[in-house]
C-alpha cells in the first residue's frame, strides 16, 4: 500500500461565491487521478472526460483506466534554479500562458508522498516545455524525477470549479439533489478489493441547511456505499447512509445525517488544504485549514472510508464496515471544537447528547448497522476514569512530551463505535436505532498530544506524521511545511 498526499493546496478563488465548492472539487480529483478510484456515473461533475474541467492528459484513456504511451508522462526538477519546474512531453502538449492558474496533477509512484498531488501553475518556460509549479514546502526541492517518470492532468481553475443547483421534480417534502435536480455530484468506486464507493455532492439549494430551522445537509456531503447510479446518487433504502437520501426525505430530523465540510459560507478566507489517501482504497482524510485558525469559520475536517483493525468476525453486510465523520452543518471544524465536551473531539461514549447539538463546530458521523439501515457514528479516544473532570483526555496534559523509551510522539489509532445515539441535534424522537458496536479504527488519523506545534511535523528522523491541531496527526514523511 502506497500513501500519496495532496500537501497545502492554497485556494486561489476566496471571494467569488464559487469558492465554497473546490474542496469537493479537489477531492474528487485527488480520487480518480491520484489514488485511482474509478468512475461510476455524475451529474454536472465531468472531471472524467477531457472538456471543460479536465483540460489536457498524456493519458489516452482519461475515462477508465490510465494508459500513458511511452514519452507521455512528466518529469520534475530539471536541476539548479529548475527544481520547481515539471517538464510535459511537448508531443502531447505545449505549455501556454493559458493554463497559469491551473491545477497541474501528478501521481508519482516513486515518491507518492513528495511528488503526488494537486498543485497550482504559477508559470511556464518554453525552452523546456514546462511549468512552474507551487510545490507547498519550506525549503525541500522535489525529489528528481526524469521526463516520462510521472502520470499528469490539467484541470481547470478552481475559480471554475462545478458550483450548487437546484432541487429535483419531487414534492418538497422528499431528497431535493438526487435524480433529476441539477446539482453537481458524482459517484466514483474505490480500488479495495469490497469496491466501495462514495458519493460526493454539492447539495442543492433544497437540502442545504442554510440555518438550523430548515433543511437537512451541509453544503457538500460526503457518502460512502454501494450501488451508485449513472447520474451519481444512491437508491432510496439502498446501500449507503447518507440519511436524507436513505429516507428520501427533506426533514430537519436528519441534519447530521448527511456528514461533509464546508468554510462556514465566509468570504475573503484563503483556506489551506491537506489530504492523504492510501491507492488501496482504505480511506481518506481531507483538512481545510484556515490560516490564523480564528472562529467563524473554522478550520473544516472529513474523514472516510473502511475502519482498520475491524473486530471480527466481520459484518456479513459490507456497508457496515464503512463509515464517514465530519460536519452535519454548514462544515466548519467538528474536531475537538468548543461544542464538543472537552477533550472528546467526537464523542466519549457516555457524553451528554448535547455534546451534539448541530452548531458551528459541532461534529457528525454516520455508517450502517450490520441489518443495512443508517446509524450515528462516533470516535473514541482515550480519556481518564478518575481523578480529573470526566472528559478530560490524557492529549490535553501539559506536561505532555515525547516517550523516553522511543524519543519520538507517542500516536493511538482512534476507535469508531457505531450506534450509541438515537439522533442529532437534541431531537425529541429517535432518529436512528441503539445499536452499539466496535467497528475498528479510522485510517490516515491517530491521536496525540496537543502540545505540539500545530500544522508541524514531528521531529523523529523522516517527518513520519504532521499534527494538524488539537491532538490529530495523519501520516506524512514528505517536505518540511510551511508555517
Amino acid at each position: 500500500m502506497a500513501i500519496h498526499l495532496l500537501r497545502d493546496y492554497q485556494t486561489q478563488n476566496i471571494t467569488n461565491s464559487n469558492r465554497e465548492f473546490i474542496y469537493t472539487y479537489l477531492l474528487s480529483i485527488f480520487l480518480r487521478r491520484v489514488l485511482l478510484y474509478s468512475y461510476v456515473g455524475d451529474t454536472n461533475y465531468n472531471i472524467n472526460s477531457i472538456g471543460t474541467l479536465l483540460i489536457a492528459t498524456g493519458d489516452s484513456t482519461p475515462t477508465g483506466t490510465p494508459t500513458f504511451a511511452t514519452g507521455s508522462k512528466a518529469g520534475i526538477n530539471l536541476g539548479a534554479q529548475k527544481e520547481f519546474y515539471v517538464s510535459i512531453p511537448v508531443s502531447v502538449r505545449t505549455v501556454t500562458s493559458a493554463d497559469i492558474g491551473r491545477l497541474l496533477v501528478l501521481r508519482s509512484t516513486a515518491f507518492p508522498r513528495y511528488n503526488s498531488g494537486i498543485f497550482l501553475i504559477l508559470g511556464f518556460e518554453t525552452s523546456t516545455n514546462s511549468y512552474v509549479i507551487d510545490y507547498r514546502t519550506l525549503g525541500d526541492p522535489p525529489p528528481v524525477e526524469a521526463a516520462d517518470s510521472i502520470a499528469w492532468y490539467i484541470y481547470e481553475k478552481d475559480l471554475n470549479c462545478p458550483t450548487s443547483g437546484g432541487s429535483n421534480t419531487k414534492t418538497s417534502a422528499e431528497y431535493l439533489s438526487d435524480l433529476t435536480s441539477n446539482t453537481p455530484r458524482i459517484v466514483l468506486q474505490s480500488p479495495h478489493s469490497t469496491g466501495w464507493q462514495v458519493r460526493i455532492c454539492n447539495e442543492g439549494s433544497g437540502s442545504y441547511a442554510s440555518n438550523l430551522s430548515n433543511r437537512n445537509c451541509p453544503r457538500m456531503t460526503v457518502a460512502p456505499g454501494f450501488g451508485g447510479t449513472a447520474a451519481g446518487d444512491f437508491p432510496a433504502f439502498g446501500q449507503h447512509f447518507h440519511a436524507p437520501m436513505w429516507f428520501n426525505s427533506s426533514s430537519t430530523i436528519y441534519l447530521g445525517g448527511a456528514p461533509g465540510f464546508g468554510d462556514g459560507g465566509t468570504s475573503g478566507v484563503q483556506f489551506r488544504i491537506t489530504m492523504v489517501g492510501d491507492d488501496t482504497g482504505q480511506g481518506v482524510t481531507v483538512y481545510g485549514r484556515r490560516p490564523g485558525n480564528a472562529t467563524q469559520p473554522d478550520s473544516n475536517i472529513v474523514t472516510f472510508g473502511l475502519a482498520e483493525n475491524e473486530p471480527a468476525p466481520l459484518p456479513v453486510n459490507t456497508v457496515a464496515r464503512l463509515f464517514v465523520l465530519g460536519s452535519g452543518f454548514t462544515g466548519d471544524d467538528g474536531f475537538g471544537s468548543r461544542s464538543v465536551n472537552d477533550g472528546a473531539l467526537f464523542q466519549m461514549l457516555g457524553s451528554p447528547a448535547n455534546s451534539f447539538f448541530l452548531s458551528r463546530g459541532a461534529a457528525q458521523g454516520m455508517s450502517a448497522t450490520t441489518f443495512g439501515v443508517p446509524v450515528q457514528l462516533a470516535a473514541s479516544f482515550w480519556t481518564y476514569v478518575t481523578g480529573v473532570a470526566q472528559g478530560a483526555s490524557p492529549m490535553f496534559d501539559s506536561n505532555g512530551g515525547d516517550s523516553p523509551f522511543t524519543n519520538a510522539t507517542e500516536l493511538l489509532p482512534i476507535d469508531l463505535v457505531q450506534g450509541t445515539l438515537s439522533s442529532y441535534g437534541n431531537q425529541t424522537v429517535q432518529v436512528y436505532p441503539y445499536s452499539p458496536r466496535p467497528m475498528g479504527t479510522i485510517p490516515h488519523l491517530r491521536s496525540g498530544r496537543t502540545n505540539f506545534g500545530d500544522f508541524s511535523p514531528t521531529t523523529e528522523n523522516g517527518r513520519a506524521y504532521q499534527h494538524l491541531r488539537r491532538g490529530l496527526y495523519i501520516p506524512w514523511a514528505g517536505p518540511n511545511i510551511i508555517p
